[in-house]
């Protein structure tokens, strides 16, 4: 099977949400580490955060996140350890290489999974 169908290692989890938020983030040119604030840090306002949620959910296949819980995610690290916990409950799967570097591309950007 060739690399960009085979999924994304799970120690790579972090890494492809920092990559999707940084995508998605209205501040440009900033560095998206887990303890970065949605808000506070990047900038997030409601539509982007709802394109942030979005494009974790299709990415994972996740189900829809419960509004009380989506409340309580104020940085990436509390979308990293949402994600892990709902892998570690096979509430989801881990995406494919593929799957990355399309939602990349979509953005104008080339996922380097080994950055």
């Amino acid at each position: 099977m060739s690399e960009t169908g085979t999924a994304v290692q799970p120690v790579q989890v972090t890494a492809v949400i920092r990559e999707v938020a940084r995508l998605v983030c209205p501040l440009k040119g900033v560095v998206v580490a887990e303890a970065s604030r949605l808000i506070n840090d990047l900038g997030f306002h409601s539509l982007a955060l709802v394109e942030l949620g979005f494009n974790i959910e299709d990415l994972f296949g996740l189900e829809a996140v419960d509004p009380r819980e989506a409340m309580g995610l104020s940085t990436v690290g509390d979308i990293v350890a949402l994600v892990e916990r709902a892998l570690a409950e096979q509430n989801g799967r881990l995406p494919t290489v593929a799957e990355v570097s399309a939602l990349c591309e979509r953005y104008g950007a080339v996922w380097n999974p080994a950055a």
